[in-house]
């Protein structure tokens, strides 16, 4: 008896229905994610900088009342 196409289990697995509404959602999935890591490293490397600044400025401005303060 010889197999008749389509009932063997490799010939089902051949071709693979994927939605366009489903491959739209895993596309904006990924670039969501990417958006929040790439936003999540933006942040936490500029929140150190305007510290650092901040800093600076407040030091300066001590210096100078300080410098003032002697004269």
């Amino acid at each position: 008896m010889a197999k008749r196409r389509g009932e063997d289990f490799e010939s089902r697995l051949d071709w693979y229905y994927i939605s366009r509404k489903n491959l739209y959602r895993v596309v904006f999935g990924f670039l969501a994610v990417a958006a929040v890591v790439v936003l999540a490293v933006w942040f936490w490397s500029t929140r150190d900088s305007a510290t650092r600044i901040r800093a600076r400025e407040e030091i300066a401005r001590a210096t100078a009342l300080l410098g003032e303060a002697k004269g």
